[in-house]
């Protein structure tokens, strides 16, 4: 694969938010890194930083999800009555 294809799959899989296809995307670039001309690198370098800020995005999203869910979760823990025993030990 060409480092021009493994970048097209890299930007395909952060715009999909596909972190298992974006691994493998990465592993495909970072493999054709290996053997790509300085030409080649310079001609994708903007699509790698174009991926960067969509993955520094999609990580705020996934923080801020992530407190809101447990802020939820709070609230229905605090709204819960309280548990009554199963075993009466007052006999």
């Amino acid at each position: 694969m060409t480092l021009q294809e493994a970048t097209r799959q890299m930007v395909a899989a952060a715009e999909s938010e596909d972190l298992e296809f974006l691994l493998e995307a990465l592993a495909a670039r970072a493999q054709a890194i290996e053997t790509a001309s300085p030409e080649e690198m310079a001609a994708v370098l903007d699509d790698g930083e174009s991926v960067l800020r969509m993955l520094q995005s999609f990580k705020r999203r996934v923080h801020l999800d992530s407190r809101r869910l447990a802020q939820i979760e709070r609230g229905f823990i605090k709204n819960l009555p309280a548990a009554q025993p199963l075993v009466d030990f007052h006999l």
